[in-house]
């Protein structure tokens, strides 16, 4: 079977905001699947520390996931606590991400 890789912009701020409006587009099959390249890389400090905001909301979401669709037999096992650990531990990073405030250049 052929591979093709097409490419194509999506105007976006943040890396949430592209993926929904191409799961809008394609359907949320084509996550699977996507690899994002961002062509106007963000220059400021704050525009850098949003994306890594958003990836680890992305991490901490996959996980949460995963937790929510763990079987039954395994929902107070330590998967389960692993996951959780896991899970609290990124919303700490993502509180503490949003608590930065870079001094002014002035």
């Amino acid at each position: 079977m052929p591979n093709y890789k097409v490419s194509f912009n999506v105007d976006g701020q943040r890396i949430d905001t592209v993926k929904k409006k191409i799961v809008t587009t394609f359907g949320e099959d084509a996550i699977e699947s996507l690899e994002i390249l961002n062509n106007d890389a963000p220059v400021s400090r704050a525009d850098r520390l949003s994306d890594a905001q958003a990836i680890v909301e992305g991490l901490r979401d996959e996980l949460q996931e995963w937790r929510d669709n763990l079987p039954d037999n395994m929902q107070d096992g330590q998967k389960a606590q692993d996951l959780d650990e896991a899970i609290t531990n990124l919303d700490n990073v993502i509180e503490a991400v949003e608590n930065v405030e870079f001094p002014s250049m002035m």
